[in-house]
């Protein structure tokens, strides 16, 4: 499959309400939508999952733009690509950029499934048609997450997570208990703490929390491993991990009991795949997070979370919780706690120009 055409779309969408944790607070989500197609006229979308600010990782929806014009759309252009694992290894000479990566490697998914006239998921290995998924509450006072957690219970997911930070953790999560004794329940620090707020994590296990996920700072391997020891409760990563080198230190070091995954940012499909293979042959729970992404880059998530042995409820929830109108003419919607995969050929969503053009900032073509 020749590569012809790369085009890049500057999105600017409104969430449909603002969501705060411990780093920053997002109420329109900007971020570049790839197109990619080949000489025989097939196209593939993906997304850079970035943010704005280097607040979250040292990615930036620049660095990502500034990297895929610069770096990776001259390693491939014109190029003859067989295979996913092709576009990775000719990716190989640019270190780190793994969001930028992720954009067009997914793009490339979707060409490559369309042209073996198979759905994305089964390209993967999965069997399974729905996805149970979990929904993420942003930081709040504990009267509004009560009434939103009954909410999202109501509306039938099965599992939640509470972003927390200091002086904003213990009484809300107790509360939240009280209420729901059986709620599969978990938090996210975003690495708000440090060890010296060990005794205090140390109290989230009279709650019975699924996992804390990334209480302590994103390099931070040792003293993950040090508190993990200390705390019955399981460890998440979740910002420490850009690669499979992350994990087998992760887990080398007994630094966490579960990987929560982002394809954008390990680099994309494929090493999620070789991802999802070690946590799984070592016994380490991986799961699917998300990063606001539109319909395209969720279609992404929903592929993964179908593996089998993915079936920990990831932060991928239906599209109207994000948006009041998606980019997809398929948004993914809730029926009984569960999404449903698309088992149309391709990446599994169809685009919606109109809805594009509506939300697009700016278009830049390279060929």
């Amino acid at each position: 499959m020749k590569l012809k055409e790369l085009e890049v779309y500057r999105m600017s969408m409104p969430l449909v309400e603002s969501f705060s944790n411990s780093q920053m607070t997002v109420k329109t989500r900007v971020f570049d939508l790839v197109k990619l197609t080949t000489s025989t006229g097939m196209s593939g979308w993906g997304e850079t999952v970035a943010f704005e600010t280097p607040w979250y990782t040292t990615e930036t929806l620049e660095s990502c733009r500034y990297s895929i014009e610069h770096y990776l759309w001259p390693l491939i252009r014109g190029k003859d690509v067989a295979s996913p694992k092709e576009l990775v290894q000719l990716f190989s000479r640019v270190k780190g950029h793994q969001m930028a990566q992720a954009a067009i490697e997914t793009a490339f998914w979707g060409i490559y499934s369309q042209d073996k006239k198979v759905p994305l998921n089964r390209m993967i290995g999965s069997v399974n048609d729905e996805v149970a998924v979990g929904v993420s509450l942003g930081l709040d006072t504990a009267e509004n997450l009560l009434r939103k957690v009954a909410e999202v219970v109501d509306k039938g997911y099965t599992r939640v997570k509470i972003k927390i930070k200091p002086g904003q953790d213990i009484e809300t999560i107790r509360l939240i208990r009280e209420k729901f004794p059986d709620l599969k329940l978990m938090v996210d620090a975003n690495g708000a703490y440090s060890m010296a707020d060990a005794e205090l994590l140390a109290r989230l296990d009279d709650y019975h929390l699924e996992m804390i996920e990334q209480p302590l700072g994103d390099d931070d391997f040792i003293n993950h491993a040090t508190l993990q020891k200390q705390l019955q409760t399981k460890i998440c990563l979740d910002e420490n991990i850009h690669s499979l080198e992350d994990v087998k230190v992760a887990f080398a070091l007994g630094s966490a009991r579960a990987i929560n995954l982002k394809w954008g940012r390990v680099g994309g499909i494929t090493k999620a795949l070789e991802i999802i293979a070690y946590c799984q042959a070592h016994n380490l729970e991986v799961w699917c997070g998300g990063m606001f992404e539109s319909g395209v880059g969720r279609a992404y998530n929903l592929a993964l979370a179908s593996l089998s042995g993915m079936e920990f409820p990831g932060d991928i929830s239906e599209s109207s919780r994000y948006w009041r109108e998606d980019i997809v003419k398929q948004p993914q919607k809730l029926h009984q706690g569960k999404l449903t995969v698309s088992e149309g050929v391709g990446a599994g969503f169809e685009i919606d120009s109109q809805a594009v053009q509506k939300y697009c900032l700016k278009k830049e073509r390279f060929i």
